[in-house]
């Protein structure tokens, strides 16, 4: 029995990676709407990524240049990899 105003998420599995990645690429276009999409990662990913989210933060405070790579689950700052 559904609760009213408890949001209730959904998980969609795709069977093909090029319908995965058209739905990546287009969930931007729901921005100010009630829907949002999220990858869903495995509970140590998501410790390490929180982690690394501390260092992008620094560097972006730094004006450092930044990127966080979802394949490794490392970030970069600068020349430098964590």
């Amino acid at each position: 029995m559904p609760i009213h105003g408890k949001v209730r998420n959904t998980v969609a599995k795709f069977t093909f990676f090029k319908d995965r990645e058209m739905v990546r690429k287009r969930w931007k276009e729901l921005d100010g709407t009630a829907y949002r999409v999220f990858e869903q990662f495995p509970p140590e990913v998501m410790s390490k990524r929180r982690q690394l989210v501390v260092k992008m933060k620094e560097a972006m405070r730094l004006g450092k240049r930044y990127a966080l790579r979802r394949r490794h689950s490392c970030a970069r700052v600068g020349s430098r990899r964590w």
